[in-house]
Order: structure tokens, then sequence, then C-alpha cells
């Protein structure tokens, strides 16, 4: 018996070994019913469950070749419309299954004829084909499609018949909380001295995450406390542009007689200055500019 060699399309359906078990049971009593189907260079497009099933049961398969058109083969198309057809007349195959297989089988057309990835919140024409050809819905092919890109553990789970909603779900709880875990460990390495001693086990990651959260509350109040700094500086600097003019008109002296309270209250200081406080501002300014 020859070893078995698949195309794509046959393999992008869920393998059970308990059902080549129960097949290879029923070709020893009753027969290959069902033929093998197979392209002229010997690989298998359907019936690979039934080819490791004859193997258990020492049977030769039987095949039927796939015939190529004007010395062309068969297109890949082609052949997936086939197996899909095939399987879907024998098989009874979970939404979860049915979206696994569209998955594969998308993602392998993509990278052999090169059509644009629809990825998630995207459609292109050949997936909107793929979840025809495979009754399965948009919204579980795409799902299944970033499980088989980003976590094949959890697309195994789905092409062995696990619900997609869920495990896409927890596929997604996962993703977030390791996104959250990353936020804490960049900010414990923003603080060395923390980081010292969580990366030698002295405080855990949760006290590590702790201290680390407080001091970078500390850190933006102590930012916070400085901008409102320069902000009080920056009024007062305007303010004493405003009585330089004034000053520049009149001497610091004269001030007070030449502008009234509503004046002066224009520099932006925000009240209303009594003609005292004029003339005390222009003698401070005055010395300020003494040492500028």
């Amino acid at each position: 018996m020859s070893k078995l060699k698949t195309h794509w399309v046959a393999d992008i359906f869920p393998l059970n070994q308990s059902d080549v078990e129960s097949i290879a049971e029923d070709i020893k009593e009753n027969g290959q019913e069902l033929p093998i189907h197979v392209l002229e260079d010997g690989r298998v497009v359907d019936g690979r469950n039934r080819w490791l099933a004859c193997q258990k049961a020492g049977v030769e398969p039987r095949t039927v070749t796939i015939p190529n058109v004007d010395g062309e083969p068969p297109s890949d198309d082609e052949l997936l419309r086939l197996s899909t057809t095939l399987n879907g007349r024998r098989r009874q195959l979970k939404p979860g299954q049915r979206a696994a297989a569209a998955a594969e089988a998308y993602a392998m057309i993509c990278r052999q004829e090169g059509v644009p990835k629809g990825g998630r919140g995207k459609t292109d024409d050949k997936l909107s084909a793929i979840c025809t050809q495979f009754k399965s819905g948009e919204r579980n092919l795409k799902n299944a499609l970033t499980l088989l890109r980003n976590d094949r553990e959890r697309f195994e789970l789905i092409r062995g018949g696990a619900p997609v909603d869920s495990t896409y779900k927890d596929y997604q709880e996962v993703k977030q909380e390791r996104k959250r875990m990353q936020v804490a460990l960049d900010l414990i390495e923003r603080f060395p001295e923390i980081d010292r001693e969580y990366q030698s086990g002295e405080i855990d990651f949760a006290e590590a995450k702790m201290q680390a959260g407080k001091a970078a509350k500390e850190e933006k109040e102590k930012e916070d406390e400085e901008v409102k700094s320069r902000r009080a500086f920056t009024l007062k600097v305007y303010s004493a542009y405003e009585l330089a003019h004034m000053i520049g008109k009149c001497g610091a002296g004269g001030m007070a007689e030449k502008f009234s309270p509503e004046d002066v209250g224009k520099c932006g200081t925000g009240k209303q200055p009594t003609k005292k406080d004029i003339a005390h501002m222009a003698n401070i300014f005055a010395e300020f500019a003494k040492n500028l």
C-alpha cells in the first residue's frame, strides 16, 4: 500500500481517529463503499479518513482519479468545490468545524492567489464566496481566521467542534489580560528600584504593581504642580510686561496717578487692584527688571 499524500483541500477538514477506527471496522465487514478521489499525482483530495481506515483494515484503497483537462490539472477552486460538496453530503459538521475549514481554505487561497485578507471589519469577494461555499457565517469565519493566525491551540478546539463564539471570547479575554499585564510591567520598569526588587523576588507582582502605581501617581501630582507653577509664573511675567509698558509711559512713581484701577485691571491679574497695589507692583517690577 502506497504512502498517504494529501492535497490541502483534504487537510482542512477535521481528522477524527475514532471515525477512522469505525470506518475501518465497517470496511472489514462490508468493504469500501465510497471511493477516494485523488489527483493524477496520487494526492488525496477527498477521502483521507477512508484511506487511513483502509490502512488500518489492511485493505488496498479504491480510488477514483480526477482527470486533467487538456493537460491541465484542476484548479484549487475546483478541487475545493468538489471537496466541500462531497464532505457536505457525508458529514454533519458543527458550525465551528465549518468555520475552521473555511478559515484554512481562505488563508490558503490568499497565500496562493494574493487575495487581500478580509480580517476583522473587512469583507472581500473571496471571503464572501467561502462563507457561502462552507455554509459558515461571516462572523464565525472572521473569528476563526483570527484564531488561525494568532492562537493555534484555540483554533484546534473549534476544529474539533468547540463553539466559535465562546472560544473567541476566551481568546479576547486572555489577550486583554496580557495587554494589562504588559502595561503593568512597563510601569514597573519605569522605577528602577521597584523593578530591581521585583526581579530579585523581594516583592511579588501585585506589590510591585501597587508600588509602581503609587509612584506614578506621585510623579503625576508633582508634574501637575510644576505645570501650575509655570502657569502662575507666565501670568506674572505677562502682568509684568503690561506694567513695563505703563512704566515706559510714565515711570513707576507716576503710575498710581496716571492709571485708574480699571485700566490696570486689564493686565491679566484677574482682579481690580487699588492705586496702592499699582504703585507697589510697579516698584517690585522695577527691582525685578534690574536683575534681568
